[in-house]
């Protein structure tokens, strides 16, 4: 069974629009070997290994990645480079630490996203894309079972910033989500998120500086941050470094900041 077929039988949730499962990666390393292989039996799909690896990475975080596995995707990358835009781009956001690159881009998969972003025939702009990954915070905070997830108070203030944020860019909807478009780039969307960790708000963080990075400032996007736990926003706010956004959160209060001190700061640059 090839990698999209895994996938196609365990993922059949039409809600959870960009929730991969991490339940089906177990096929990850027969699928890289069937890269690796001059002559597979059948045809290989860059989407379907994508999938796979993202599935991975969700259950055990990027930083955990074992050396052979990278060393792996690494050969792929260096045997197919230039037969799928979407693979390249993605591999490179998964390999980044591997190269040595901890730059905000690859954290962010910004190159993925310009890709989607480019596709005509997918019909997005800035603002929409931005929509669909506020939405995308959205679903996760309202399906996640981790155990890891914020009081109920503080994941209906995520949510409820969010919405906001959805609403004020396709106000034609209503209360309805977008989704993403049915194409090709559609799909790849879904593998936008590769976190570090296994950290629950690790997810909403990269979809919002995504957000930022792609439509600039947002207050919306600030409250939305600013929903983090102390001990979280020691972790993952020197991701803002550099960026507006930074700017905007230090209006959060000093009393937030002083708070996440006494936490132990994670690996969190790509």
């Amino acid at each position: 069974m090839d990698g999209m077929q895994m996938i196609r039988r365990a993922d059949t949730d039409p809600i959870e629009a960009t929730v991969v499962r991490p339940e089906i990666d177990s096929g990850l390393e027969h699928e890289i070997g069937r890269w690796s292989d001059p002559q597979p039996r059948s045809a290989v799909d860059g989407l379907g290994l994508a999938w796979l690896v993202t599935a991975r990475i969700r259950r055990v975080g990027r930083h955990h990645l074992d050396a052979a596995l990278l060393a792996g995707l690494a050969d792929v990358r260096r045997r197919h480079h230039g037969r799928d835009a979407y693979l390249d781009a993605f591999l490179d956001s998964v390999l980044a630490r591997h190269h040595d690159d901890f730059g905000h881009r690859g954290y962010l998969s910004l190159p993925l996203l310009e890709l989607i972003l480019a596709d005509p025939d997918s019909g997005l702009d800035e603002a929409r894309l931005a929509a669909l990954l506020m939405a995308d915070v959205v679903r996760h905070e309202g399906l996640s079972r981790s155990d890891e997830r914020p009081d109920e108070l503080t994941r209906g203030r995520r949510i409820r910033h969010a919405a906001r944020f959805v609403a004020h860019r396709e106000p034609a909807l209503g209360s309805t989500l977008p989704t993403a478009p049915g194409t090709l780039a559609g799909d790849w969307l879904r593998l936008t998120v590769l976190p570090v960790s296994v950290a629950h708000d690790e997810y909403f963080v990269i979809r919002a500086l995504q957000a930022h990075a792609l439509f600039g400032p947002a207050e919306v996007l600030v409250r939305v941050v600013s929903t983090l736990r102390a001990a979280d926003f020691a972790v993952f706010g020197p991701l803002t470094r550099g960026a507006e956004l930074e700017l905007a959160m230090d209006r959060l209060g000093a009393d937030r900041r002083g708070d996440a001190r006494a936490a132990r700061p994670g690996d969190a640059a790509a």
